[in-house]
């Protein structure tokens, strides 16, 4: 897998738990919903899976993706990460680089 220099638009202090080097995968309660889903972290910010996945916007960003979004299939709108898990460590890889 290719190495690249990452970047992150979201502002967090250097000794953070969650840099853009460690997205965590996990599930939150939507605030708005009540609804619990898939997300991830950067810093102190929780970006929501599940929407960022209906909106297409990680198909833009990687062959996995977007041949997953063609088939209709969704894996991140589930209060647990199995299926996402499922698709193995070259599908996480392209994730971490799309997000």
């Amino acid at each position: 897998m290719e190495s690249v220099n990452t970047k992150s638009w979201v502002a967090y202090p250097t000794n953070n738990h969650f840099p853009i080097e460690n997205f965590p995968f996990g599930s939150f309660v939507h605030p708005t919903t009540g609804i619990t889903q898939c997300c991830t972290r950067v810093g102190d910010w929780v970006i929501d899976l599940a929407w960022l996945e209906s909106e297409g916007i990680l198909a833009e960003n990687g062959k996995h993706w977007a041949a997953l979004n063609s088939e209709g299939k969704r894996v991140f709108n589930h209060k647990f990460n199995n299926g996402f898990i499922d698709l193995g460590k070259e599908v996480w890889h392209e994730t971490r680089l799309a997000l």
